[in-house]
């Protein structure tokens, strides 16, 4: 659903040399005004969440970075700090992808929804996909 908006037209300016006017001109100008209604929907949800995990986590904050998987419309990078690591996955494309890779372990925890997802030598991302993967 489109925001309505509210557009107001108005600029206007003088020319001044050494304190004395010499003309004053009138552009049209368009200033559009958001409402300041807020629309909370899937979208900001999913937003919160990362914002959260980014909170939560020195990796994300603070850690050294190295890439994993780069493809065109794929990317698999970690995040390291510390004792911490985490695996941030995206997904750009509609269809699913399975990213290869070994991160030494079997499992991590999904800091987005809390779920725990296996690692078999890579995972599956989902098109369109999303994941910051705290490994253990």
């Amino acid at each position: 659903m489109p925001l309505p908006l509210v557009c107001l037209e108005f600029l206007a300016y003088t020319t001044e040399v050494n304190g004395e006017q010499l003309a004053e001109k009138r552009t049209a100008t368009l200033l559009c005004v958001f409402p300041l209604i807020p629309v909370w929907n899937d979208l900001t949800t999913f937003i919160s969440k990362l914002a959260a995990a980014k909170k939560s986590s020195k990796a994300l904050n603070y850690g050294n970075f190295s890439s994993v998987v780069l493809t065109n419309e794929q990317c698999v990078f970690l995040r390291q700090c510390d004792d911490e690591r985490v695996l941030v996955a995206i997904n750009a494309a509609e269809h699913p992808y399975f990213a290869s890779f070994n991160m030494g372990c079997d499992s991590c925890v999904d800091m987005i929804n809390g779920e725990t997802i296996a690692l078999n030598n890579g995972m599956e991302l989902a098109g369109y996909g999303a994941y910051f993967l705290k490994i253990s």
